[in-house]
This record gives C-alpha cells, sequence and structure tokens, in this order.
C-alpha cells in the first residue's frame, strides 16, 4: 500500500462544496482516505486577481502507482468541471500530488515531490496537520521546517 499526499484547492462555485465533493471522489477513484487536514482561506497566489482560495490536503492509503493517481485525479478535476484557462487562474477544484511515499519522481507530466512546497505556506499549512514530521525526500526538511523557513507572506487563515 502507498502513502499519498494531495494538496486540493478551490475557489469557484462553492469552495468548501467543492473540496467536500473531492474528497468523496478521491476515496471512490484513489483509495481511502487516512487523514485529512483542517479548511483554510488564502488570497490566490500567483495570479492574484481572484477570488480567494479554500485549501486542504489529504493522506490516503493507494495500491495505485503516481501515474494512476495522476490520470483519476486528472479525471476528477475534468467531471468536476475544471477548465485549464490560464495559469494559476480561478478553477472550481485543484489537485496536486505532493508525496508518494518517499519517492522523488521527475517525469515530463509529473513530479513529485511537488517543486513548489517549500515556497507556498497555503500548502504548508495544510500539511502540518497531516503530516508535520514527514522529511521532504529531496529537501531533506521536515515539512514543520519547511514552514518555519518559508518566505511567503500570504495570510493563511483557518476557517
Amino acid at each position: 500500500m502507498n502513502s499519498l499526499v494531495l494538496h486540493l484547492g478551490s475557489n469557484l462555485e462553492n469552495p468548501l462544496k467543492q473540496i467536500l465533493l473531492a474528497h468523496w471522489l478521491i476515496e471512490e477513484e484513489i483509495g481511502k482516505i487516512q487523514d485529512y487536514s483542517l479548511y483554510y482561506k488564502t488570497k490566490a497566489w500567483g495570479n492574484e486577481d481572484q477570488n480567494d482560495f479554500i485549501n486542504s490536503a489529504v493522506r490516503i492509503n493507494t495500491k495505485l502507482d503516481p501515474q494512476e493517481v495522476l490520470k483519476k485525479i486528472q479525471k476528477i478535476e475534468l467531471e468536476m468541471g475544471r477548465m485549464r484557462l490560464t495559469k494559476w487562474g480561478p478553477r472550481i477544484i485543484d489537485l496536486d500530488i505532493i508525496f508518494f511515499n518517499s519517492l522523488i519522481l521527475n517525469s515530463s507530466n509529473l513530479n513529485i515531490p511537488h517543486k513548489l512546497i517549500q515556497d507556498r505556506k497555503f500548502v504548508l499549512i495544510p500539511l502540518m496537520d497531516i503530516v508535520p514530521e514527514f522529511v521532504h525526500p529531496i529537501l531533506n526538511k521536515t515539512t514543520k521546517e519547511l514552514l518555519a523557513s518559508c518566505k511567503d507572506t500570504l495570510e493563511v487563515i483557518k476557517l
């Protein structure tokens, strides 16, 4: 069984409802959610002229491999109405693979661990709820250490 950590974000059409729907679809398509974070509200990162986001993270046990997980999360995003119009633009749901066991994978369509974890408080704070002592396999720092050294000044508000 593989341990998978996903980050979820939404800023369209009742974002909390979208994240809860995504939880259900993740369990249907990928595997049982073992742990989930609280829900957090943040301003948009990267492309700031849009609605605030709701973010969370989940830890899942799955029998799938990373490429199968990627196909499943893309299927979920599509089923939920995700349209990729602009980079870092508004979205009904965004599902990102953050960690997959302690795997390091760099392929043309997938990077694990996610390359921007250490730069995003809106990812690190939900991760603190579920994997605070997990050691990033490339940076060799725990989630807690990554958050302590993160330079992102974006406010992350617990709902």
